[in-house]
């Protein structure tokens, strides 16, 4: 297949107001399978190879001293890379025994920047830095990530509804996040997170839903998208994940 990311219009990033489309051929190779028995299930596996083409990169500017005050700091997309990512991904789920099933994800994502053709620089600015270094991975791609959800659902009567509980575990690798050329080198920590769901479907046999959730239930505390404004004002910050947060649901269903 043959696919491209749309171009598009940046008017807060002085000098690179634009970035035109990027370009990927992607090659895909697979199979699905379901199988019966004592342990019925499935497994779907996947593996692809992408290859980019004026690619869309981050690139840091740092403000030309003449400009300081004037225009302000910009971390603007521009059309100078080219890169492949080659991966697999591992879809399966299997019922060990009445009322209980396994359903299980699994990625291995490899990047690599293989060109970085740095754009004519506006007079605004005095440097620029890829966000990304040649012959390294892309910024925030985990090589590994790994989902594993249970649900066991109670052998009840229709009359009393039916009720499930389910607990989805998810990790993700630690990856890196900037250049470590023009920045110092961020490393996003690994994640292993946590989500617990109770539902209860047909309360009593009437038409209402009932539903518990339980997110983040570890309350882990993690940057999950760095500002990489070092060059701005010599630190660095960024956007934290979602802090543990729990729920009740209520449905009513209208009909049939």
């Amino acid at each position: 297949a043959r696919g491209y990311r749309a171009g598009s219009i940046t008017n807060n990033s002085i000098g690179f107001e634009t970035v035109g489309p990027e370009k990927v051929d992607t090659y895909e190779l697979g199979m699905k399978t379901t199988f019966r028995g004592a342990v019925p299930g499935y497994l779907n596996v996947a593996a692809y190879y992408n290859n980019f083409s004026n690619q869309q990169l981050t690139v840091n500017a740092t403000v030309a001293n003449d400009w300081l005050g004037i225009i302000p700091p910009a971390s603007p997309n521009v059309n100078a890379g080219k890169s492949r990512m080659w991966g697999v991904e591992v879809d399966a789920s299997v019922r060990p025994f009445e009322g209980f099933s396994i359903d299980l994800g699994y990625a291995y994502l490899n990047t690599k920047l293989q060109q970085f053709t740095p754009p004519a620089m506006p007079i605004y600015y005095s440097q620029l830095f890829s966000a990304t270094v040649v012959g390294g991975p892309l910024p925030l791609s985990p090589k590994n990530r790994l989902t594993l959800t249970g649900t066991y659902t109670l052998p009840l009567d229709d009359s009393i509804g039916k009720i499930s509980l389910g607990a989805t575990f998810t990790h993700t690798d630690a990856n890196a996040a900037s250049n470590p050329l023009s920045t110092p080198l961020y490393m996003l920590k690994k994640s292993n997170l946590l989500n617990l769901n109770a539902d209860w479907h047909g309360v009593g046999g009437l038409p209402v839903d009932l539903a518990f959730f339980m997110t983040n239930v570890t309350n882990e505390k993690r940057i999950v998208f760095p500002s990489q404004s070092y060059n701005t004002y010599g630190g660095d910050g960024g956007h934290v994940n979602e802090p543990r947060m729990w729920g009740v649901k209520v449905k009513y269903r209208f009909g049939n």
